[in-house]
């Protein structure tokens, strides 16, 4: 068996900023496994994009916002070129009326986790795809040791970042998660929807959509649903969108988008995974504070990566961390 400082099971979002942040650290051996592809369209990060807004009601996302944003940055400085696109969000709902948050935007998300993905390796990070993890147990030295379709591999610690498969990989938790489908679509779009346009966000009595113009000119991605959708199985998800689906969107389009096809180019399928709450959980296990992990990140967690992914570094490494994330402990949600 080969061994690690650190092993990150799931390289999406979260465990490649996890896996990058932890590489980062002069010499640290860290080993990232992933049970699909790099940048796959099988779990919760991929769709293009991500809308990045301010806009919360618990005080506590705010600092997580300015460190996130921070990390975006710095990621496209070492990488080269742009991931976050300032474009503005209208916010709107039969509560509230229309809001618009200037500095909002979003990020390209198989992009961003190819870049975390492409430096963890550069910085000495070995990431294996295709490779399941079939079970992890703690050692009677008080490491982990992971189990995968290809091998055994042992560390000091381990990092759960397995969206989807939060349940069946923390099973002793009882984490109160709940999968749920996001239907998405790309349409043609007129040139109004072009250069500016910005992100937006209704949440009215039709249901619950969002979307973001490019970032190819002359089509838009508008994602959403009128009803709430769960996945029994995230090894079974259906990336055909079915006629009701469709047909919620198109008829969203037809009343609030003026200039876009209600006919789509592309469609795909995301999930989310939901706590009661729709807070995340970011805390190491009760039992094994070796084994830290992030779940549950409820549809909005991907604008939080970098700073998701650093305050996992930490825990796995120092066993604490001076991020602000005491609110997304395991304490605060009701197992």
């Amino acid at each position: 068996m080969k061994a690690f400082d650190v092993i990150v099971l799931g390289l999406g979002g979260v465990g490649a900023a996890a896996a990058y942040h932890l590489a980062l650290r002069e010499g640290r051996r860290v080993l990232g496994l992933e049970r699909f592809g790099v940048a796959h369209d099988r779990g919760s990060s991929h769709g293009e994009t991500r809308i990045f807004r301010r806009s919360y009601d618990h005080p506590g996302y705010g600092p997580l916002l300015d460190r996130s944003l921070e990390g975006w940055q710095a990621l496209e400085r070492h990488v080269g070129h742009p991931l976050f696109r300032r474009t503005g969000l209208v916010l709107v709902s039969d509560a509230a009326g229309m809001n618009y948050e200037p500095d909002a935007g979003y990020v390209l998300v198989e992009q961003s986790v190819r870049a975390h993905c492409d430096l963890a390796r550069e910085a000495g990070a070995e990431l294996h795809f295709e490779e399941p993890a079939l079970a992890w147990h703690v050692t009677e030295d008080d490491g982990v040791c992971v189990t995968t379709t290809k091998g055994r591999y042992i560390g000091d610690a381990l990092v759960i970042a397995g969206g989807a498969w939060s349940s069946e990989l923390l099973a002793a938790l009882g984490l109160p998660l709940v999968v749920e489908r996001i239907p998405q679509a790309w349409f043609a779009s007129s040139p109004m929807w072009e250069a500016d346009a910005p992100c937006f966000i209704f949440d009215i009595e039709r249901g619950y959509f969002f979307g973001v113009p490019g970032p190819e000119p002359g089509r838009i991605k508008v994602a959403g649903r009128a009803k709430r959708t769960t996945v029994p199985d995230p090894a079974q998800l259906d990336h055909a969108l079915a006629h009701d689906e469709l047909e919620a969107i198109g008829d969203f389009i037809e009343e609030h988008l003026h200039g876009v096809s209600r006919m789509p180019l592309a469609q795909s399928a995301c999930m989310c995974t939901m706590t009661p709450d729709e807070h995340f959980i970011v805390d190491a296990h009760p039992a094994f504070p070796q084994v830290v992990f992030a779940a549950g990140l409820s549809g909005h967690g991907y604008k939080f990566v970098p700073v998701l992914g650093e305050a996992l570094a930490d825990l796995a490494t120092d066993g604490a961390t001076q991020l602000p994330i005491d609110f997304l402990r395991m304490r605060d949600i009701p197992c």
